[in-house]
């Protein structure tokens, strides 16, 4: 049971990050409400990700939960298809200073609160593309990931979904 609060609590987090029309306010380069702060796009940088076979490419943005020196930091890579359909990657770490180092990472299920060393991984999307349910790392997830001058490099993770049900990411994000 707590388990699945975990899950739907991180499914409405994303779903609340990405309705850019509900942001309001000026926060440096980004867009803030209620500790939320996302940076747009303003470099055009595009990610790639391979998500259960399947290649996407999308424009990456970022998000501060908190204060940006000491709050959890995320890098999101979204690639949308007509009929608002959409496949997007999160990864949230401890903060940005860890994200931007030169480091390794565990993968886990935290999602209220990523410890040092910890990288929770989402992927979701609309139900045609992925499926009604959204995957996630566990510490159970293998592969790696690593940052290294600010590249993010995951090689084959393990995300699973409420059912339990299994599909691979590997990606190599610029951020």
């Amino acid at each position: 049971m707590k388990k699945q609060i975990l899950i739907l609590a991180a499914g409405v987090l994303m779903l609340y990050a990405c309705n850019s029309d509900k942001k309001t306010g000026d926060a440096g380069s980004g867009k803030s409400a209620n500790g939320l702060t996302v940076n747009d796009n303003e470099d055009g940088k595009t990610g790639n990700f391979t998500f259960d076979g399947k290649d996407y490419k999308g424009k990456i943005t970022t998000q501060y939960f908190g204060d940006k020196t000491t709050g959890q930091f995320s890098v999101l890579c979204q690639q949308e298809f007509e009929n608002y359909d959409f496949v997007l990657f999160q990864i949230v770490f401890h903060n940005e200073a860890e994200a931007s180092g030169n480091s390794t990472f565990k993968p886990d299920a935290a999602i209220i609160t990523i410890p040092a060393g910890i990288v929770n991984v989402t992927v979701s999307g609309s139900t045609k593309m992925v499926g009604d349910k959204q995957y996630h790392t566990t510490s159970d997830s293998g592969g790696s990931i690593s940052v290294a001058g600010k590249i993010i490099t995951i090689k084959d993770i393990k995300l699973v979904n409420s059912d339990n049900k299994e599909k691979m990411l590997s990606c190599e994000i610029s951020f």
